[in-house]
This record gives structure tokens, C-alpha cells and sequence, in this order.
């Protein structure tokens, strides 16, 4: 199933990691390069945000599906909370799914005594759109802004994304779960 999300919101980098933070890891003690750094951090947050298919700030989502499918796990979390879902129906015409759906976890499932309509198939055929993030990143996830952080001195010092230090890896791998099978 195709997916595509996007934030309806913009990350406000500042609130997630605040510019004495940054200053203090990079050792900085002048102003010259705030545009170089403020990039940085923003860089950082939305790679991690990506990487780990979390949000680090509560913000707004929205998701578009090709279809229905049994269970809907979005593809940000932690979800807050899902506003609307939509889809188009079979001769196009968009619809409020309104009482068909609940949401468990970042599950999207169908509410009792009902079943996913069927839909136009094709991309958009099904819109979600959601709330996620966390309230306070540093507290809840402090090994994710660690990783922003390093990360953030990794790019200063003229590293790239596509080489890594292994220890950002080690602190992003802290909140995934195996998958077996």
C-alpha cells in the first residue's frame, strides 16, 4: 500500500532544542554562525523524525493511502489524536468515514459492528489526519535529542548524512523493537 505523509505544521526546532543547548555542545561562544546552526538542528530533528518515523514536537499530520487496508498503523507517532478520516468513494466523491474508525495505539482500526468502505483505488483514496509528537522531547525522549545533538556537532564539524557516527545509530536503536519473522 502507497503511503505519503506530511506535516501540516512546521517543526519549530528552537522549542525541541533550545539555542543554549545547541551553543553549549558545540562549544560556541559567538553568534557569527546562527544561520549555519539553526540549519543544523533543523537538519537533525527532521532526520531523526524520518529515521525513527517519529515526531518530536505535538503537531499535525496528514496522511494519504491508496485504499483501506485491516488495520492502519500511522506512520508517525506517538499519535495523539486522529481529526479526520476521508476517502473517495467508488465514483470519486469524497466522504467523511465519521464513526467507522477508532483508534488504538497508532492504530487505525475499524469501529465495532464495522468494515472499511470501498474506495476509489489509487493515491489519496484515503485521508487521515492526525495529531503527533511529543509535548516535551527532552524529557520523554532524551536519547533522541542526544542523537539531534550530536548529530548537529557531527554536521558543524563538516560531517555528512550519509556517515553517521555509530553512536547516533546506538541511541535512535534505543526505542526500536525487533521484528521477528
Amino acid at each position: 500500500m502507497a503511503i505519503t505523509i506530511r506535516a501540516t505544521a512546521p517543526l519549530n526546532a528552537a522549542a525541541v532544542l533550545p539555542d543554549d543547548l545547541v551553543a553549549q555542545q558545540l562549544r560556541r561562544d559567538s553568534a557569527y554562525d546562527d544561520t549555519l546552526v539553526a540549519s543544523h538542528r533543523l537538519t537533525a530533528l527532521r532526520w531523526i523524525e524520518k529515521h525513527v518515523a517519529v515526531s518530536l514536537q505535538r503537531r499535525s499530520w496528514m496522511a494519504r493511502l491508496d485504499g483501506f487496508s485491516p488495520t492502519l498503523r500511522l506512520p508517525v507517532s506517538p499519535v495523539a489524536t486522529v481529526e479526520k478520516v476521508t476517502y473517495l468513494d467508488a465514483a470519486g466523491t469524497a466522504i467523511d468515514a465519521v464513526g467507522l474508525w477508532r483508534l488504538s495505539d497508532s492504530l487505525l482500526v475499524p469501529a465495532p459492528a464495522q468494515a472499511w468502505p470501498a474506495t476509489l483505488t489509487g493515491p489519496g483514496a484515503v485521508t487521515i489526519e492526525f495529531t503527533a509528537g511529543y509535548v516535551d522531547a527532552r524529557n520523554e525522549v532524551p536519547n533522541l535529542t542526544t542523537a539531534a545533538l550530536m548529530m548537529i556537532q557531527h554536521l558543524y564539524d563538516g560531517g555528512s548524512l550519509t556517515a553517521m557516527p555509530p553512536a547516533i545509530d546506538m541511541l535512535l536503536d534505543l526505542d526500536r523493537v525487533p521484528v521477528m519473522g
